[in-house]
């Protein structure tokens, strides 16, 4: 028995799966029935449609697809967009990475099907855009003093940047105490009496600790007031415990210092290196970008021996446009490696080279 399969969208909406046909909610019937109709209705005139129960437990009546056939490539695909678009707003992995984990299981048939890379990464970008705003980060929160017009009071005024660095300092708190200490601030500044200084407050309050409040009539005419949470809770930022615990509030040290740090469990002397007290120990992002350098030098030389060493071999190029809009030329190889009967094909990457106009 074909079981039925639900899929949430993006617009708190639900598809259904049944026989690898998809469809929608179409028209509510009676007796709790719900019929759903084909996603092809309209681009294939499709009078395809199945009604089941409220729950979406049975299909009860199923109207053959007269115009087109099944196609699990597509379910895959759409199954695959919708993961891609609930996992963007959840988690700060970057649209290319979490495009390559999850289109890496897709069939041929469904990576056909599959809308072209560049603009499914703009529209995950644009779906966390939407949801991560641009705003003021808590590390760089004097650049929001300097956008309501405290630059020179922050630079002359001892008062402001005593006010920023305490505002900063909430961070150090214990979580379940940093929105007693920003009521705290707001009794200890309220003498002040400074507008700029209590819009400061405000955005920050609003922004990283309470969020706003905000009031709607109800329907007898009265007024009720509820609270919006803020863009960046708390939870979010505070590091109380990973300063106690001398963690990186980052959590992440970078791919090099984390394999160095892997190694250390098998080689003592690195392991001695870099926890001695020497200002040396070469782990600069200029070292690191040479070592790079230094082992694509050596990588490139044993290719090129390779193809020089072939029978025959052929060059193919591409261009393509990276994230931060720049075209490169993707050139690889391929060559005939071995003798005799033991001849292999290969193909390998040889290098990226910048197009400039």
């Amino acid at each position: 028995m074909d079981k039925i399969q639900i899929l949430k969208t993006n617009r708190r909406g639900l598809k259904i799966v049944f026989k690898d046909y998809m469809y929608t909610k179409q028209k509510n019937l009676a007796n709790n029935k719900i019929r759903r109709g084909c996603v092809e209705k309209k681009k294939k005139n499709c009078k395809g449609s199945v009604t089941t129960d409220q729950m979406i437990i049975n299909v009860l009546k199923n109207i053959e697809h007269e115009n087109h056939p099944p196609s699990p490539a597509q379910v895959e695909v759409t199954k695959v967009m919708l993961n891609m678009n609930s996992k963007v707003q959840d988690n700060f992995d970057t649209p290319s990475r979490l495009f390559a984990v999850e289109t890496s299981n897709l069939s041929n048939e469904a990576m056909i099907l599959l809308t072209e890379e560049k603009s499914v990464k703009r529209s995950l970008r644009r779906i966390r855009n939407k949801k991560y705003p641009s705003l003021c980060p808590l590390s760089e929160l004097k650049i929001n003093v300097q956008n309501i017009g405290l630059a020179t009071k922050y630079k002359e005024n001892e008062n402001v940047r005593q006010i920023v660095g305490m505002l900063k300092g909430l961070a150090l708190l214990r979580l379940k105490y940093v929105k007693k200490g920003m009521s705290v601030l707001y009794d200890l500044l309220n003498d002040l009496n400074n507008p700029d200084i209590n819009e400061l407050l405000l955005y920050y309050d609003r922004t990283y600790v309470n969020g706003t409040h905000k009031r709607t009539t109800t329907k007898s005419n009265g007024l009720s007031l509820w609270r919006s949470l803020p863009i960046f809770p708390p939870y979010l930022w505070n590091v109380h415990n990973a300063t106690k615990k001398n963690i990186s509030s980052t959590h992440n040290e970078g791919n090099f210092r984390a394999i160095l740090k892997y190694k250390t469990k098998d080689i003592e002397s690195l392991k001695s290196h870099l926890e001695s007290d020497t200002r040396n120990k070469y782990l600069s992002p200029q070292i690191q970008n040479e070592i790079i350098n230094i082992c694509g030098d050596i990588l490139t030389k044993k290719l090129v021996d390779k193809v020089n060493k072939s029978q025959c071999f052929s060059v193919m190029a591409d261009d393509t446009t990276d994230v931060s809009v720049s075209e490169q030329l993707t050139i690889c190889v391929r060559y005939l490696n071995g003798t005799g009967s033991n001849i292999e094909r290969n193909e390998d990457f040889l290098k990226f080279y910048e197009i400039v106009a």
